[in-house]
């Protein structure tokens, strides 16, 4: 059952005379990069980040400070009151590479939020861009084995998008 499945998308693909499809390409994630949309965008995350970082290092620093008090000052300490301490340090580190994971989730989630808008403008365009040089079929260039560089669309789409969004 695979082999006939297989024979028939095979089958789909030999062109039919005068039937050819005209593909192209674009590299999304440089055109994201390099429109001005796109580079107000990066800035975002970047502030964003910068801001969770400084969060994350204040933890960090201060449970440093806890093991430096802990290895000087546990000589005179009684068991009870080590245990006691190396469970607080256990407990803010554990809260620490929770804070840093959720993190990572909220800032995938915060580029999504930031990107998508852009990305749905982006495929509008591309989708004029098709139209007007003819190509059928356009794809990412992230799925691409090989394409000649004369399908590469994605100067074009910069330049377009920038003229008819003006940065926005």
């Amino acid at each position: 059952m695979k082999i006939f499945f297989s024979l028939l998308f095979v089958i789909c693909l030999i062109p039919v005379s005068g039937m050819t499809a005209q593909v192209g390409y674009a590299d999304m994630e440089l055109a994201l990069a390099s429109t001005k949309a796109g580079k107000k965008a990066k800035e975002k995350i970047e502030e964003e980040v910068s801001k969770r970082r400084k969060i994350l290092e204040k933890s960090r620093d201060a449970i440093m400070k806890m093991e430096d008090v802990f290895k000087k000052q546990s000589m005179v300490w009684s068991e009870e009151s080590k245990e006691k301490k190396r469970q607080e340090y256990v407990t803010k580190m554990e809260n620490l590479k929770q804070m840093v994971s959720e993190n990572e989730r909220e800032m995938q989630k915060i580029q999504q939020k930031i990107a998508e808008p852009i990305l749905i403008k982006m495929s509008h365009v591309l989708k004029k861009i098709s139209k007007d040089k003819g190509y059928d079929v356009v794809v990412a260039k992230s799925s691409l084995l090989y394409a000649e560089e004369s399908h590469d669309l994605t100067q074009e789409l910069i330049k377009r998008f920038d003229k008819e969004y003006k940065g926005k």
